[in-house]
């Protein structure tokens, strides 16, 4: 069984394994008008889904495996914050998402970092619900419960 995927291992059919590859935990959004076309963070279960907006109608998709991320890295001034992800399995890392609003960035890497550790310890998160899981992870993931 590959690491980072047991809950998927318990259902057996595609509608099954679509409510749970759907089911978002946290999204986030760039501030207008600082970026000019949106970007987006949203964060499941098992994956970061990175949306890039590069011009009218258009944008750049990546998709990010939990187990694919080595390590994601917050930094933030007064009003904003920027995720940068550090990936294996790739070229390159994907671009700084910046102009994030401060508090939701920090939200959203307090929830990665927990669904790292949660993957790394074979956790199967699927068994909470969302607002349950998201309340878990912000405290397996803040800076205070991480060590090196």
């Amino acid at each position: 069984m590959r690491m980072g995927y047991p809950a998927f291992m318990k259902y057996n059919t595609l509608p099954e394994l679509e409510k749970v590859t759907r089911r978002v935990l946290y999204r986030v959004e760039t501030v207008f008008p600082f970026t000019l076309f949106t970007d987006v963070i949203e964060i499941t279960d098992e994956a970061v889904t990175l949306i890039f907006g590069l011009m009218f109608r258009s944008e750049q998709v990546n998709h990010l495996p939990i187990q694919d991320i080595l390590n994601v890295q917050l930094v933030t001034n007064l009003f904003f914050g920027s995720l940068l992800f550090e990936i294996t399995g790739y070229e390159h890392n994907p671009p700084v998402i910046k102009f994030l609003p401060r508090e939701k960035a920090v939200i959203a890497n307090e929830i990665i970092s927990g669904l790292i550790l949660c993957q790394k310890n074979n956790v199967d998160t699927l068994q909470y619900q969302p607002d349950e899981l998201r309340q878990y992870l912000q405290n397996i993931g803040s800076p205070e419960t991480v060590t090196v």
